[in-house]
């Protein structure tokens, strides 16, 4: 006899818009994309930048910014490094006669005034400027390699500085396998910096199936992630608008510094935990400044975003707390111009004179005793307990007159300090 076991297969459970779940999304998102596709997890993160391009087909996109080449690298590293320890390293290491000609030779043409464009013709190409002396032009296999021995002598410091912002050499993209495709391609991409259209492309695809796999269908529906012709956004163009709170630039800055200052007050019972979750939100904030991209100074953007965040709740101020946010920032060059923009906003009421208290006191107004009745000093017949009279020559009359109930309601030695009430 067979036995079947009926295996249910595990449905994922997709993102359905919350703000908390958020960061476990973003840690799916880069765990599969950096399985799948390493291209696509560096454009995710903005290492490498994109931009989208309408034609009578569609949409489709190209490389936006130009990746470090490896040569421009070297050229940097050999401007900035001393000419006679560089020469020395040469004459060292290349023992071929040829190749520590060219060695040489490229690095005159690093320290030229030429443009980068003109250095690579140089050393790649067959022109080259008319001062220099061109050697026996070396294969291109070992050009690259004499260009890799150059960006070798890069400073530690700014090797780890570089990489700790993401931005890698056209090589180091090569040889970490990021970039995948044919040779002409790879090749294209060492010399130009720029990633092919049809990688660029196939990767955007990618990165639009792993969000519809991880974000609820009905979620992907809101109208901000369509396009004016009810088509669905990019996948990039969703990932992006999820990580912000609003599509108001100024009110996601404001809403970060509202949850770091938040988070501030809390005891840290974790304080692991908590460390890593103020890091967070305050790198958010920043990236929200630095996305605004204003004019201001960030001190001077935090100085605002401050005291637009602590605005009263009052009727009158929240609508002027609206009115502020939905003006373009980017028009402030200083602080002294958000001021008088608060004075115009900003609404206070004028300073009116005291109005003159009348004798009696309205009956909603009374102190009054268990029976409801208003009370009645005995001390000055007003309208208050005797332990809560201030008038002291009534007091020291009631002192005379009845001794009894003065001692009985007011201390003796102490005439501020009640005892009982009576009226």
């Amino acid at each position: 006899m067979t036995t079947y076991i009926k295996v249910e297969k595990e449905e994922k459970v997709k993102y359905k818009g919350s703000w908390p779940q958020l960061p476990e999304l973003n840690r799916k998102i880069q765990s599969t994309l950096r399985k799948r596709n390493k291209l696509a997890a560096h454009i995710i993160n903005g290492n490498i930048k994109v931009e989208k391009k309408e034609t009578l087909f569609g949409y489709i996109y190209q490389c936006s910014a130009v990746v470090l080449t490896h040569f421009i690298l070297a050229m940097m590293v050999i401007m900035a490094a001393d000419q006679k320890t560089m020469k020395a390293e040469v004459r060292k290491r290349i023992y071929n006669i040829k190749e520590k000609e060219y060695y040489m030779y490229i690095l005159d043409v690093a320290n030229t005034k030429m443009d980068n464009n003109k250095k690579a013709q140089s050393i790649f190409g067959v022109t080259t400027e008319k001062s220099l002396n061109q050697p026996t032009q070396l294969t291109e296999k070992e050009i690259r390699e004499a260009i890799a021995f150059f960006a070798e002598y890069e400073d530690e410091k700014e090797t780890n500085k570089r990489f700790k912002d993401g931005k890698l050499t056209t090589q180091e993209y090569l040889d970490t396998n990021m970039i995948s495709g044919s040779t002409e391609e790879k090749k294209k991409f060492y010399y130009t910096g720029l990633v092919p259209k049809a990688l660029i492309n196939a990767t955007m695809t990618e990165i639009d199936n792993v969000i519809n796999e991880l974000v609820d269908a009905n979620l992907l529906k809101d109208t901000k992630f369509l396009n004016a012709d009810k088509s669905q956004k990019s996948g990039l163009e969703i990932y992006q608008i999820l990580q912000r709170p609003s599509q108001n630039k100024m009110h996601n800055i404001c809403y970060f510094d509202q949850q770091v200052r938040k988070l501030a007050k809390e005891t840290a019972r974790n304080e692991h935990k908590y460390l890593f979750k103020m890091y967070d939100l305050i790198k958010q904030r920043d990236n929200a400044i630095k996305e605004y991209d204003l004019n201001l100074s960030h001190q001077e953007t935090l100085a605002i975003v401050t005291t637009i965040n602590n605005f009263g709740d009052e009727g009158e101020k929240r609508a002027t707390k609206h009115a502020i946010l939905a003006m373009d920032f980017k028009q402030f060059t200083s602080l002294n111009e958000f001021g008088d923009t608060l004075l115009v906003h900003s609404t206070s009421k004028l300073k009116t004179q005291r109005q003159r208290q009348p004798t009696t006191i309205p009956i909603n107004q009374q102190t009054t005793a268990r029976n409801n009745k208003p009370v009645k000093c005995l001390a000055c017949e007003k309208n208050h307990y005797l332990s809560d009279c201030t008038n002291k020559a009534a007091k020291a009359s009631l002192k005379e007159r009845d001794p009894e109930n003065y001692n009985k309601y007011i201390k003796a030695g102490d005439e501020s300090i009640p005892i009982d009430k009576k009226y």
